[in-house]
């Protein structure tokens, strides 16, 4: 996980059995609203939040990503918007 020599290690996400086929939407979808509810229990800091995010932009589309944010930010992502 850290650095050696410059060398950066890569690792992956863990297997989630809660998501086992290959299509990994639902698993990208709910690891990013879990990102945005910790952030909004906690902070950005909180390792548990870090790891949530470590996840999401690991699987999920870059296109993706920046269209949720846009709706994060206008409250009207689906699965935020009522969670104030």
């Amino acid at each position: 996980m850290g650095e050696e020599g410059g060398e950066k290690q890569l690792t992956t996400v863990p297997i989630d059995p809660r998501f086992p086929n290959t299509n990994q939407s639902r698993y990208c979808y709910v690891m990013f609203s879990d990102y945005h509810r910790c952030i909004r229990l906690f902070n950005k800091e909180n390792n548990d939040c870090k790891y949530f995010q470590n996840v999401y932009k690991t699987i999920c589309p870059n296109f993706w990503i920046e269209k949720w944010e846009t709706q994060v930010e206008d409250g009207s992502f689906p699965s935020l918007s009522k969670a104030k």
